[in-house]
């Protein structure tokens, strides 16, 4: 099935405070919010014409990267994870480095010059999502767009919505609330299954911490289950670790 197009809606004003640090004399930008709000979507829009090299915390070597970098702007995703299991390295690595950098983060309690993306509000996911959908030419009823809206509304996470929307149309362009209904059983016992594939392999000796995901990743190809974002995956594994 064809695949929801990447565009930006309604993040105005966060491109406009992007742009007004980029050509500022400020060195670092910090941008926070929940996770599925589109800030590295954003950034990645507002610096489509220039050059820049983006690192992932669970991706790449994030000190190493930093001091050998040449870039004259550095973006580093997940940036919250790195400054919390590495802090003064990344005080030191962040205060070294001479160019620009923005970091990405989902929860970050740095008090300066953070830009914060909001959670999308229901009417504003019913918006994006409408205009998504005719991309599509799938119908659902406004009170369907109504009701997934409402249910994620919490964490205003607009990726959700996509991926929800996405395997709800999977076999079918007319939603009604008997495919949800359906759709949140299966979920609730796929949920279930994510959460014993991750308590599995924490509990697995043989795995080591930093190969989590990438286990986690194979498991779920073989249950043929759709995997969750690492973002949720480190979540459930804090839940899981803490007890709660």
């Amino acid at each position: 099935m064809k695949k929801f197009t990447e565009k930006l809606f309604l993040r105005h004003n966060e491109v406009k405070k992007i742009r007004e640090f980029l050509s500022s004399k400020e060195k670092i930008l910090h941008i926070s919010g929940n996770p599925g709000t589109g800030k590295t979507f954003t950034v990645k829009a507002t610096l489509k014409n220039r050059k820049y090299k983006i690192l992932n915390f669970f991706r790449d070597n994030i000190t190493k990267n930093i001091k050998s970098s040449k870039n004259k702007l550095l973006v580093i995703d997940e940036f919250d994870k790195y400054y919390q299991t590495h802090k003064d390295e990344c005080i030191n690595c962040i205060n070294s480095h001479q160019n620009k950098i923005i970091t990405i983060s989902n929860d970050l309690t740095i008090s300066s010059n953070i830009l914060y993306f909001k959670p999308y509000t229901t009417e504003e996911m019913i918006f994006i999502l409408e205009n998504k959908l005719k991309e599509l030419n799938i119908k659902i009823s406004e009170d369907i767009l109504k009701y997934i809206s409402k249910d994620i509304e919490y964490a205003g996470d607009i990726r959700k919505s996509f991926n929800y929307i996405q395997t709800l149309v999977k076999n079918n362009k007319n939603i009604t609330f008997i495919d949800i209904i359906k759709n949140n059983q299966k979920e609730e016992t796929n949920e279930n299954l994510h959460y014993k594939i991750i308590k599995k392999i924490i509990n697995d000796e043989n795995i080591e911490e930093n190969n989590y995901y990438s286990e986690y990743y194979i498991r779920c190809k073989e249950y043929k289950i759709i995997q969750h974002t690492k973002n949720d995956f480190y979540s459930i594994v804090e839940i899981i670790t803490n007890g709660y």
